[in-house]
């Protein structure tokens, strides 16, 4: 099996919407759920092409012969403020847990975010049970930088989530 990393491009936005629907029906540690995200193609399209313009944002996909089996994402904040710093999100497919793919996706963005000037900082939210990500974040030089509480409503289960930053320089 051959497995590739590559830019996101708007003509996905059909293959990512279903594969978010998937991956977002095999775990209860992403933000989406089965439903995936409520948007159209469309609109998908339109987020991509501003993703692939913004030097702030990146979305990098990972295929497995050429099937959709991750997704990896930045997002800098809009704010000149706050603009040094980029959320992050990473998911694969339950079949292809515990094969690398994630870290190879986190190191990958992180080798997007390092090219820009803007970005000085990456950092996300983990489910505070999701330890197997924890290990993985900490193990790429993330730190934990605090708790928010209740972050994740599941099933009338509330969780709280680990915040995690990775400083570029």
């Amino acid at each position: 099996m051959t497995f590739r990393i590559r830019v996101a491009v708007p003509e996905d936005a059909r293959n990512i919407l279903g594969y978010l629907k998937q991956v977002g029906g095999e775990s209860d540690h992403l933000l989406i759920d089965g439903w995936g995200l409520p948007i159209s193609e469309a609109e998908e399209i339109s987020i991509l092409q501003k993703m692939k313009d913004d030097p702030g944002a990146c979305m990098l996909v990972g295929e497995m012969d050429e099937k959709l089996v991750s997704i990896a994402s930045y997002q800098a904040s809009s704010n000149q403020r706050i603009a040094h710093h980029a959320e992050l999100a990473v998911s694969v497919k339950k079949a292809c847990w515990g094969k690398g793919i994630g870290r190879k996706m986190i190191e990958a963005l992180i080798d997007e975010a390092a090219k820009s000037e803007r970005i000085r900082i990456l950092h996300l939210k983990v489910k505070a049970d999701n330890e197997r990500a924890i290990r993985l974040y900490k193990g790429l030089g993330f730190q934990e930088i605090g708790r928010f509480e209740s972050f994740f409503h599941i099933k009338g289960t509330d969780y709280d989530a680990v915040l995690m930053n990775l400083k570029m320089r």
